[in-house]
């Protein structure tokens, strides 16, 4: 009992943790958009991890965000910020995050990833 209280005491402290460092860099009228992981022209491994944070000030806020990836929709989430992994290919990829608030208005941010498969030795 006390390791499952520890880990999920460690699983909310990185959460909050994430969600602290991922705000919106302004607050605005129409809906803006975030990026906060991966950072663009960035080398990363599979699965590609990707949170992101909406806002809308007078709009009645962000009610849904969308991801796609090499312009293809992946999924949507209905909330303002997004953390998810993406399984992608090595090489280069484009991923993008729209958020749209309450009376329509869209934001969208987008950048640019490369993709690299660790190495992995196997000793015989």
């Amino acid at each position: 009992m006390k390791y499952v209280l520890i880990t999920l005491s460690f699983v909310l402290a990185f959460c909050l943790n994430v969600a602290a460092q991922c705000a919106p860099d302004r607050a605005t009228d129409t809906p803006y958009v975030r990026i906060c992981t991966p950072l663009d022209g960035e080398v990363v491994a599979s699965p590609v991890h990707v949170t992101a944070v909406g806002s809308s000030v007078t709009n009645g806020g962000v009610i849904y965000m969308q991801v796609y990836i090499d312009t293809v929709w992946y999924t949507t989430f209905h909330a303002d910020t997004i953390d998810l992994k993406v399984p992608l290919a090595d090489g280069k990829h484009r991923i993008a995050v729209m958020a749209h608030d309450k009376i329509g208005a869209k934001a969208l941010k987008y950048l640019y990833v490369s993709v690299k498969t660790p190495l992995s030795v196997t000793m015989t």
